[in-house]
């Protein structure tokens, strides 16, 4: 209840100033409020201007690099098409085929994965899921059978191609050193449209952006890769995701 009294002090000393000083106080009055609020009008002016200029340089960016990662797929896919109609694949795959998996593929084959060296390997399984033939860059071997796998499921109940993110422990070979981004393909017979098994092409999961992106700044390399299947940390070049739980909860 002190703030009446107050106020009536502060009035009456305003009303003994003369009128020269109150003329003044209204102006330096007017000019402070102008001021205040030309400086908060600035403000949000400025803090508007520079989140669109972020979300921009951001989408840019996230569009750059999705881009990168679409092409990379489509070579992976182009590479899958190739070997699912290229004759020594449709031989390797018939029921003359080897009865034990190699690790061994033609000059033809091995050289035309060069122009994407972080393709890491390329393996061929029958219908029942039986490895036949593969080929491993990274020095991963032994490829299990993928017959109770879902992605193979998938396959061979008719669709064309799975996506999958596989990990070092992710079930496709029993000694595996490199996360993997894997295009499944269905093979089918190219006489009788029959299906003869499946192809699985791998990229290095780590690889897939890190060496086309032409930005030289520091935080223009923070690309972050995540499996919206399992919720997995594919690739992860910023360090600030610490785990599968934080990756999570981000998709």
């Amino acid at each position: 209840m002190r703030i009446k009294p107050l106020l009536h002090r502060l009035l009456r000393r305003l009303g003994d100033l003369s009128l020269s000083r109150k003329i003044c106080l209204i102006i330096y009055l007017a000019s402070l409020t102008v001021f205040l609020g030309m400086g908060v009008v600035i403000y949000e002016i400025s803090t508007t201007s520079a989140s669109k200029a972020m979300l921009s340089d951001g989408t840019d960016y996230c569009g750059f690099g999705t881009r990168i990662a679409e092409n990379a797929c489509s070579y992976l896919k182009g590479v899958t098409d190739y070997y699912s109609t290229d004759s020594v694949v449709q031989y390797l795959l018939s029921p003359s085929r080897p009865t034990v998996a190699s690790e061994a593929l033609s000059p033809q084959f091995a050289s035309f994965l060069q122009p994407r060296k972080y393709i890491v390997s390329v393996l061929f399984f029958d219908t029942e899921g039986s490895p036949v033939q593969y080929m491993s860059i990274d020095g991963s071997s032994d490829p299990y059978s993928q017959g109770d796998r879902p992605a193979f499921r998938q396959l061979m109940q008719g669709s064309d191609y799975v996506w999958e993110f596989i990990d070092t422990d992710g079930g496709l070979l029993r000694r595996d050193n490199t996360p993997k981004l894997s295009l499944w393909r269905l093979v089918r017979s190219t006489s009788s449209r029959k299906i003869i098994g499946a192809v699985c092409v791998s990229i290095d999961s780590r690889l897939l952006l890190r060496y086309e992106i032409p930005y030289t700044r520091p935080y223009y390399r923070e690309f972050s890769i995540l499996d919206s299947e399992t919720g997995r940390i594919a690739s992860d070049y910023t360090g600030n995701i610490s785990g599968d739980t934080a990756a999570q909860a981000l998709l």
